[in-house]
């Protein structure tokens, strides 16, 4: 199988809801680490019992997430392990299980892995005390690095609290 097609084994009962697939064009949805990967105008090319579907072009990934997100603008302190100096951002979000901001430190460029501490100022519902995290991801925006972080543990204090002030399960 190439990289352009994904293994499918059927069972007994699946084999004629793929037999049907043949005939027309069908998304496929795969869930990997908590993503959801979705391909548009997939077809089946070989037969089963193990059928191989084509796919075409890169994937749209869609994160899973299992708390709401609050959408937050304040500003944050990001202290870096093993650093002494604090890197000034702006929230973009929080949640029970991660958060994200912005900054211009070029320290963020490549964030993977990165792990760090995290102050929001002016957010009465931490009342300063910072969060831990690692970063999972960065990309950039102009000259501005969004950074993607996970927490070392769920806040249930956030839990508790988001409901009020966030935007809806994404």
């Amino acid at each position: 199988v190439s990289e352009k097609e994904i293994e499918i084994v059927s069972g007994d009962k699946t084999q004629a809801y793929f037999a049907e697939l043949k005939r027309r064009r069908f998304k496929v949805s795969v869930v990997v680490k908590n993503a959801l990967y979705i391909w548009e105008n997939c077809k089946v090319v070989k037969d089963g019992p193990t059928y191989e579907v084509q796919i075409e072009g890169g994937p749209q990934v869609v994160n899973r997430r299992k708390y709401p997100r609050i959408p937050l603008t304040n500003v944050c302190e990001i202290l870096l392990k093993g650093e002494t100096e604090p890197i000034i951002g702006r929230m973009v979000n929080l949640s029970a299980g991660g958060f994200a901001f912005t900054c211009t430190d070029k320290r963020l460029a490549s964030a993977s892995e990165q792990k760090l501490d995290l102050t929001i100022k002016d957010f009465d519902l931490l009342k300063g005390r910072a969060l831990s995290g690692v970063a999972h991801r960065s990309s950039t925006d102009g000259s501005n690095y969004i950074v993607g972080c996970r927490m070392l543990a769920d806040d249930k204090e956030i839990e508790i609290n988001a409901e009020d002030l966030a935007v809806g399960d994404v």
